[in-house]
């Protein structure tokens, strides 16, 4: 059984906010990415004890958010390589997620932004989805099945929604403040950073326990969980929102194959 963890720093347990977690050079980065590395840890652990032979770890958080050096020995760190290809070259049987987040606009988030806090909504064939549903898109081309997410309340709901099966822990939860759609991004980012956090030692325990049961439960049931099926040829649409004195556009990509997708150049059709 190999698993490839696609991690994200803005929904880990303790994680508060852009300006002072989430860049590098910001107040408590470093802090950050220990947080982020122990909770992965923990999923690593729990995908072992569950019966998997590989774990690999993509870092996703845009600047990099892991440190190696502290990884679980038996995971591979994968770094500057699409999930797409790491999916396909590596026979990657199961998808999970560590930290992620919610889609950009959704009410009821914790710091939801779709690949950055520039985006209103991004559409795969007309559904909308954020980072977690294009990779579940993506592997599921390749028939591999989504088996485990940990992030905000928010973020849960929308991997169940589109995801069925799927084991979810809640390490956080924020409440509705709006979904910024007319927000610039200067303004949009910092819209929702309001929220409640479990303890991280209890998140990380929560963590390996749902891992560790993904892993079991996808070992010895693998038709409880489901394949994201969305049939070529594709179309990717893009709102983006205002970014200081930018104006933001619609954009279109087309692909006749999901890699054709994430490689074309995007086609401006509105700049308002």
């Amino acid at each position: 059984m190999n698993i490839l963890i696609i991690t994200d720093l803005e929904s880990v347990a303790g994680i508060v906010d852009k300006d002072n977690w989430t860049r590098p050079g910001s107040t408590y980065y470093q802090k950050a990415i220990r947080l982020l590395t122990k909770e992965t840890n923990a999923a690593i652990r729990g995908f072992f004890d569950g019966g998997a032979t590989n774990v690999y770890v993509l870092d996703g958080h845009g600047p990099g958010a892991l440190d190696i050096e502290l990884l679980d020995e038996r995971s591979y760190y994968v770094r500057g390589l699409s999930s797409q290809l790491i999916m396909r070259e590596k026979n990657i049987n199961a998808l999970a997620w560590v930290g992620q987040h919610a889609k950009a606009s959704t009410k009821g988030a914790h710091m939801a932004h779709t690949g950055n806090f520039t985006l209103i909504d991004y559409q795969i064939n007309g559904i909308s989805v954020g980072e977690f549903g294009r990779i579940c898109i993506g592997g599921g081309t390749l028939g591999i099945k989504a088996i485990f997410g940990a992030g905000d309340s928010a973020f849960q709901k929308e991997a169940i929604k589109l995801c069925k099966g799927i084991e979810t822990i809640v390490v956080k939860e924020a409440f509705d403040n709006g979904d910024g759609l007319d927000l610039p991004y200067e303004e949009y980012y910092k819209l929702n950073t309001g929220a409640i956090h479990v303890q991280p030692l209890k998140a990380r325990k929560m963590i390996y326990e749902g891992a560790k049961k993904a892993a079991i439960r996808f070992k010895n049931e693998p038709n409880s969980f489901t394949v994201v099926k969305v049939k070529p040829p594709y179309t990717l649409y893009q709102k983006k929102r205002d970014v200081y004195n930018t104006k933001g556009y619609e954009s279109i990509t087309k692909g006749d194959t999901f890699e054709e997708l994430i490689n074309n150049k995007e086609k401006v059709i509105t700049n308002e």
